[in-house]
């Protein structure tokens, strides 16, 4: 979210750099293709970046809840996240201010541990004690 906001702060001047780099990599294309890829990229990471924050609150909510499918979602969300956060620094390293192009990458690698911690054997037996008081 803090690189989200940082980059929204700061569209139009990011606009204008990643349309400098595309147009700089491939000189041939269109300011219209270049404008066109720009909105692409920011489009696609927002929803990477918004599917990925809906996805950790639904894994920390069933985690809460002690279910035991909260350790999928929540592994699914940490490969989620560090595929986007790659494809964002990839994608927008020339363009956007440093640290925020690294934001992304750091709350990914949070995501990684916190979906390894949830594999431990004291989150199971926590997770399995529950499991029983329900089917009791």
């Amino acid at each position: 979210l803090a690189a989200a906001v940082a980059v929204g702060l700061d569209l139009t001047t990011v606009r204008e750099r990643l349309r400098a780099v595309v147009l700089a990599d491939a000189p041939d294309t269109s300011v219209t293709d270049a404008a066109d890829t720009v909105t692409v990229t920011l489009t696609v990471a927002g929803a990477v970046a918004a599917v990925v924050v809906l996805l950790g609150l639904l894994g920390a909510l069933q985690l809460r809840g002690r279910r035991a499918s909260a350790r999928n979602v929540l592994v699914t969300t940490a490969v989620l996240a560090a595929a986007g956060s790659a494809a964002f620094v990839i994608a927008t390293d020339d363009a956007v201010a440093r640290p925020w192009v690294y934001v992304p990458a750091g709350g990914a690698v949070l995501l990684v541990i916190g979906a390894a911690l949830a594999f431990t054997s004291a989150v199971g037996r926590w997770l399995r004690a529950a499991e029983h008081r329900r089917t009791s």
